[in-house]
C-alpha cells in the first residue's frame, strides 16, 4: 500500500523475486518509453567500460518532487 503523505510508512504486499539473469527484452523496453532510464542505462554502460564506478553509485537517496493524489482516484 502507497501512502503518498508519508512514504515511509508504505507497505509492500508482494516483493519483487529476484532473478539470475537480466530479463534483457524488458530493459530495452523501458529505455525505449522512458528517456530516464535510457539515459541511466547509458551512464552505467559508460562507467563499466571505463571501469569507474563503486556499489551504490547510481543509487539515489533523493526523493523527487512529493507525490499527490491523482484527480480522478476516488478515495
Amino acid at each position: 500500500m502507497l501512502d503518498i503523505e508519508d512514504l515511509d510508512a508504505s507497505e509492500i504486499f508482494i516483493p519483487a523475486k529476484g532473478r539470475p539473469s537480466v530479463d534483457w527484452e524488458a530493459l530495452n523496453k523501458l529505455a525505449r518509453i522512458n528517456t530516464d532510464t535510457a539515459s541511466l542505462l547509458s551512464q552505467i554502460n559508460s562507467a563499466i567500460q571505463i571501469k569507474d564506478f563503486k556499489y551504490g553509485d547510481f543509487d539515489s537517496t533523493a526523493r523527487p518532487d512529493p507525490l499527490t493524489p491523482h484527480s480522478s482516484v476516488d478515495r
